[in-house]
Parts: structure tokens; C-alpha cells; sequence
């Protein structure tokens, strides 16, 4: 997790986080709704249409991933295989970020609901056994 201020350093991550950090986290919050709407990455195209700015957003998008905090990379479009369109995800540091600063829910990848339903059978067992 703490990888990338070895690469970059903790005061560099920190002061640049905090000058450009309400553009930041609108760029991990439109990942993190893209992403449970429609179960995949977007691509940077579509980002920067929800974003609705081109040059900052794409400044900031490359921000994001200098820190750690999104991670890019190339696949084949869905519905055209020969054109490679540049993928946006959220990094664990990016998911931790969204959870710290108030995020609506965790990561999907993390399945809160599994745990319940865990803790659900354990009760059940416990109810079904004599005292």
C-alpha cells in the first residue's frame, strides 16, 4: 500500500493531494460510480465526459495516477478489438481515500454482505442448538 511514496515521497504526496484534492476525489468518485453502475473500468474518454472537462480533468487523471491512487492501462474496446482505448481503476490507496473522506460504500471487490451473511449461519446455528 505504501509502495509509492518510496517512489515519490510522503511529503510530495501529501502536499499535492491536499492543493488539487476536491478535483481529485470528483475524478475517484466518478470512477468509483462508473464503476458499480457498470461493473467496468471506464475508459478515458468516458471519464472525461462525466467529468465534463477535458484539459484539467485529464491533468488531473494523470495526477492520480503519479500518486497511486488510480491505475491506467490499455485493453481492446469493447465493441471494436483493433482500437486500445486506456482503462481507468481504482487502486487500493484510491478505494482507502474515498472510504476516509466520507465514500457512500467500500470497495466492490471487498464484500461486506458475505461477512453478514457469515455471521447470519452462526446465529442460526447457535439458535438451533439446546441448551
Amino acid at each position: 500500500m505504501f509502495g509509492i511514496f518510496n517512489v515519490i515521497g510522503v511529503g510530495y504526496w501529501f502536499q499535492t493531494f491536499r492543493k488539487r484534492s476536491c478535483m481529485i476525489l470528483r475524478v475517484l468518485k466518478t470512477i468509483r460510480d462508473f464503476i458499480s453502475k457498470y461493473r467496468r473500468a471506464p475508459y478515458t474518454r468516458e471519464l472525461l465526459n462525466l467529468l465534463r472537462t477535458w484539459g484539467y480533468g485529464h491533468e488531473t487523471l494523470k495526477l492520480c495516477e503519479k500518486l497511486g491512487l488510480v491505475y491506467r492501462y490499455e485493453a481492446p474496446h469493447p465493441h471494436n478489438e483493433k482500437i486500445m482505448c486506456k482503462y481507468n481503476t481504482l487502486t487500493d490507496l484510491g478505494w482507502e481515500i474515498l472510504t476516509a473522506t466520507g465514500g457512500d460504500y467500500d470497495n466492490p471487490s471487498e464484500t461486506p454482505q458475505q461477512d453478514d451473511d457469515n455471521n447470519n449461519e452462526e446465529e442460526e446455528k447457535q439458535e438451533d442448538e439446546p441448551p
